[in-house]
């Protein structure tokens, strides 16, 4: 599914996004029980759950809106929430930082569990590339018009501390952000680091403080 659009229509036209979503919450379930040919079969077995979703998710704003009202940002919050595995995890903020590009009509306390979700991902994870995903995920998260508590609630994970040393080259005590710091994955990050605070500066929630 990280074909071009109209391959990944073409593929969802014969897969609905119902099988993507029963692959997340059973991970282990028998491919030969989904009864498909075995072109299909191998498309699904190479992207599985998250993988699939975070692909659909990349690939345009009407998939993403296929994906939301299938529910899918709930069902990718739980699974990030319950699971410990860490490949899953990662795959899943990838996904849920894919699905957060377009306007969220979910309610506002899942979005303060993605944003939970994303900030402890910033302050926990040893992996840029990931960090980098939850940055972005905040970004969108924290964005637009009427976002005081999106703002409010990014404040309150106490991530802000955290994405001022990342705008600089001072050295810092917490190794996953050294690694961060030092790494390619700088440009990539400092992009939404810069974009978040420009969030939080332009809340009227955070003017109030």
């Amino acid at each position: 599914l990280s074909g071009t659009t109209e391959q990944t229509k073409a593929v969802l036209e014969l897969v609905p996004i119902e099988t993507f979503t029963k692959l997340i919450y059973n991970p282990k379930v028998e491919l030969a029980e989904l009864d498909f040919t075995d072109i299909f079969t191998e498309i699904i077995s190479q992207s599985l759950g998250p993988r699939a979703i975070g692909n659909i998710a990349g690939d345009s704003a009407p998939l993403r809106e296929v994906l939301l009202q299938q529910n899918v940002f709930e069902t990718l919050v739980k699974l990030i929430e319950t699971t410990e595995l860490s490949q899953i995890i990662d795959l899943g903020v990838w996904a849920l930082s894919n699905l957060s590009k377009s306007h969220l009509n979910v309610p506002l306390e899942l979005i303060f569990r993605a944003i939970d979700i994303f900030a402890k991902i910033v302050l926990t994870s040893t992996e840029p590339e990931v960090i980098t995903d939850a940055i972005w995920g905040l970004n969108l998260l924290s964005h637009g018009e009427n976002n005081g508590p999106q703002v409010q609630k990014l404040l309150e994970t106490g991530i802000l501390a955290a994405l001022v040393l990342l705008l600089g080259n001072e050295k810092v005590i917490v190794c996953h952000l050294l690694n961060l710091i030092f790494s390619n994955q700088r440009l990539a990050t400092l992009v939404p680091v810069m974009r978040i605070i420009g969030n939080i500066a332009s809340s009227e929630e955070a003017n109030a403080q």
